[in-house]
């Protein structure tokens, strides 16, 4: 019974934004808040509209509170969009706020009736229809406080694959990380849901809480467009110097983000007090120390079973370390297409084996202004530039294909324009519908620097790597990345060619450590 009661809730609280494969978040959030871009933040109300009136929807049950918790939620991300932390995919972040919008705006409701009441009047029996449901919105108030109480990444991994309606692989792109890696949090985030809603009296098992979340992927929540497009161009408004509340903002909608804003500010009071409260225990417990050895109190004996004291040689950690791979190739940049057939009139006709297919593919404005300018520049030749494609079950770029034209417009709404290649179909295997990713050249070649994936590390949004001195002590240095290159991640800036860089070991170090570095494919000292 509460197997089928979970997949059907889920059904009705996972809903899926569409696809875009426009600007990233990333950028968005440096547009709006370093060049005050209001475009850039309508766009992300735009993006996650689904998502955040999801959410407030299915634990409000009211429209026009819902619709006051959506605004607040995105009032709260401009307020807030400097000190976002996973900025290339915002989505967890949003569903956090938006859920605990709602649930503020449920508790002023509740406070609200319940001074009505105290005011007079009868209190009818509620119906078996009310009654009911109470029941769902509890249930999906249940799973929407524990999806939002999973850490960080475990968090983005579900909203983008879930509610965002993303495969592995474009989340894994997204995120900056491995497609196991993300195949792993998936799987790590669905267990973990799936014991906490059984503690909370819904025994569930490992199978079911899958093919729960696999049969909500097909949700969809649907936000009015008035509403999104008032939300956006208000909230803009708003940090552009009008500041109370007007038409589009209710004094409502204010007070509420006020309150959850409140709500965020004590919650990491209260977690830095803690740790606060803990650091000032082990520095008192530091000073009594030294008062009574300084007092002449003989130190206390060692325990028979303690270790000698080490010294920085016998505290060296073996790692692996590698020089960074140097390469010429060309600057390029990968999306994700559709293969069609198209005729010569325009129209779509039926695919013959072994003919060409058109390839499309959505390009964002950045990019698209970047490729004109080379193509003015004489560094791209326009049509008939190549382009490299795979598909889903390729781990590279093996087919070789030709750009062809752009779209004479673009979409207003995602901020992309659509470009069409060609691509041969000599084994017969392509099919009109197929996905397919797509990597498309921005210039002539060019050196990099590069390094296996697995030794790029990330904090809070940004990249570094540990790399070993001629004195064998490591440090943290960030480092701005490029685009995946095969199993190698380019990176732009931070990185010398002479850098050793760790590539195995590197967990538990911390900056200044001594380690014991082993090059690439050698057997560490000991070893036969």
């Amino acid at each position: 019974m509460a197997d089928r009661k979970l997949v059907r809730v889920l059904n009705h609280i996972l809903t899926a934004a569409g696809d875009d494969s426009g600007v990233s978040d990333a950028e968005l959030l440096e547009r709006f808040t370093g060049q005050g871009d209001p475009a850039a933040l309508e766009l992300l109300v735009w993006r996650y509209q689904r998502l955040v009136l999801g959410i407030c929807r299915r634990v409000l049950q009211d429209a026009h509170d819902a619709e006051d918790a959506f605004q607040a939620t995105f009032l709260i991300l401009a307020r807030k969009a400097g000190s976002v932390g996973r900025r290339e995919a915002i989505g967890g972040w949003l569903y956090q706020v938006a859920t605990r919008a709602a649930l503020a705006a449920r508790t002023a409701r509740s406070q609200r009736t319940a001074r009505e009441r105290s005011l007079g009047g009868d209190e009818a029996a509620a119906s078996g229809e009310a009654e009911a449901l109470a029941e769902r919105q509890e249930l999906w108030t249940v799973v929407d406080e524990e999806v939002s109480q999973l850490p960080e990444r475990f968090r983005a991994a579900i909203v983008l694959c879930y509610f965002d309606g993303k495969t592995v692989d474009e989340a894994a792109r997204q995120l900056g990380c491995p497609r196991g890696t993300v195949a792993s949090r998936l799987a790590r985030a669905r267990e973990r849901l799936r014991v906490r809603l059984t503690r909370r009296g819904l025994a569930l098992t490992a199978g079911t809480m899958a093919a729960g979340l696999s049969q909500a992927g097909f949700a969809r929540a649907t936000a009015a467009d008035e509403l999104v497009r008032r939300t956006g161009q208000s909230v803009a408004a708003l940090f552009a110097g009008r500041i109370s509340a007007g038409p589009a903002l209710s004094s409502k909608t204010i007070t509420l983000s006020e309150e959850v804003l409140r709500t965020m500010f004590i919650r990491k009071v209260t977690t830095g007090a803690a740790i606060l409260v803990v650091g000032l225990m082990v520095l008192g417990g530091g000073l009594i120390l030294q008062q009574h050895f300084s007092a002449g109190a003989e130190p206390m004996p060692l325990a028979a079973t303690s270790a000698p004291p080490k010294t920085p040689e016998d505290r060296a950690a073996p790692v692996t370390v590698s020089r960074p791979v140097r390469r010429e190739i060309a600057p390029f940049e990968d999306f994700t297409g559709q293969l069609v057939a198209v005729g010569q009139d325009g129209l779509r006709i039926p695919a013959r084996p072994g003919k060409p297919l058109t390839v499309r593919f959505d390009m964002d404005e950045r990019s698209y202004l970047r490729y004109q300018r080379l193509l003015s520049a004489g560094q791209v030749k326009g049509r008939g530039d190549p382009l490299a494609m795979g598909l889903s079950d390729e781990n590279s770029f093996p087919r070789a294909g030709t750009f062809d034209h752009f779209e004479n417009e673009f979409n207003p709404v995602k901020g992309t324009i659509g470009v069409y290649g060609v691509l041969p179909n000599a084994d017969g295997l392509l099919l009109p519908g197929m996905f397919v990713r797509v990597r498309m050249t921005f210039g002539p070649p060019r050196p990099v620097l590069e390094v296996p994936e697995k030794a790029v590390g990330r904090e809070q949004g940004q990249s570094y790597l540990w790399v070993a001195s001629n004195q064998n002590i490591v440090e943290r240095g960030a480092v701005r990345t490029g685009a995946m290159d095969g199993g190698m991640r380019i990176i732009e800036e931070g990185l010398r060619p002479e850098d050793r860089v760790v590539i195995a070991g590197a967990k538990g170090l911390k900056p200044g450590d001594h380690v014991e570095p082993q090059p690439a494919g050698q057997r560490p000292a000991g070893m036969k």
